[in-house]
């Protein structure tokens, strides 16, 4: 099925839930889960998107549609520091690290590309539409001279971008959560007032209107791990819980406008019913 066909047939889904939701009627509209704004049919090509949750980078799938200024936001202020906090947790863990828009220098020929480090050493693939053709032939004329006969000496340089924020980090995956929270219980979840907070601290990132951030990492659990659970006992804890690989992240599960306020105050216990869940009643489903 093609990304087209997947947006149009999302747009229908969102817009007929919207229909039975809201007094008075929308129309044949979708409204974004993230910015709340409306779009007709007409845009569907032009200001939707299909979104990813977690982020394609880190092995996401589509799972919403968002506009594509929600979209385009999230990726320049989130998502690149997500992936640079992910790399680093794969290092230490001995995984494998990816990093984009790395640039090496050979013999003075510089090519710009994609970066992977792992336990079997480093391997650079250049990207053919971030470098100029000739520059690209070049470098790739140095790296076959250069494995067809190895010598002692030689010099490579790299330049690595490297980001540092794990609060915007956090706030990727707790935007991927929400997202998924969505995509599994609709509008009348998403649109609830218990989200207003955390709709305006992800369009304003670099501000802390919500801390402590709902968000806990338990290194036990698997990278490939997505779950959504619902936490129904006892009912001060009742809440939505998003695991993605090590991360868990905790929502409100219905009208708890209090919940990122209080949240802090509840924290050891709602971050036990990750590490001992036997102790809580808990739906749990996979959403990969």
């Amino acid at each position: 099925m093609s990304v087209r066909s997947t947006e149009h047939r999302w747009f229908d889904l969102g817009a007929a839930a919207l229909d039975r939701l809201l007094v008075p009627k929308l129309g044949d509209k979708y409204v974004c889960p993230l910015c709340r704004d409306s779009f007709d049919r007409s845009q569907i090509a032009t200001d939707l998107t299909v979104e990813h949750a977690p982020p394609s980078s880190i092995g996401g799938r589509g799972i919403a549609l968002t506009c594509r200024a929600c979209n385009s936001r999230s990726g320049s202020q989130l998502d690149a520091e997500l992936l640079h906090h992910h790399n680093t947790r794969q290092l230490a863990r001995g995984g494998t690290a990816v990093y984009e828009d790395v640039e090496t220098t050979q013999e003075g020929t510089l090519a710009r590309g994609r970066l992977a480090i792992g336990p079997e050493g480093l391997r650079f693939d250049p990207i053919e539409r971030q470098n100029h053709p000739e520059r690209l032939q070049e470098h790739l004329e140095v790296s076959s001279r250069w494995a067809q006969t190895p010598l002692a000496g030689r010099e490579i340089t790299m330049r690595i971008p490297i980001r540092g924020n794990p609060r915007l980090a956090d706030l990727s995956l707790i935007r991927a959560a929400f997202l998924v929270a969505f995509a599994t219980f609709g509008y009348v979840y998403a649109l609830q007032t218990a989200f207003a907070v955390l709709i305006k601290q992800l369009h304003s990132p670099n501000e802390q209107l919500i801390d402590p951030l709902p968000i806990f990492y338990d290194d036990s659990s698997p990278d490939d791990l997505r779950e959504i659970a619902l936490v129904t006992r006892p009912h001060l804890l009742r809440s939505v819980i998003v695991r993605i690989g090590p991360a868990a992240i905790f929502l409100p599960l219905e009208w708890d406008d209090r919940f990122f306020e209080d949240f802090d105050d509840r924290r050891s216990e709602f971050v036990a019913g990750v590490t001992a869940p036997a102790a809580f009643s808990l739906g749990v489903e996979r959403f990969d």
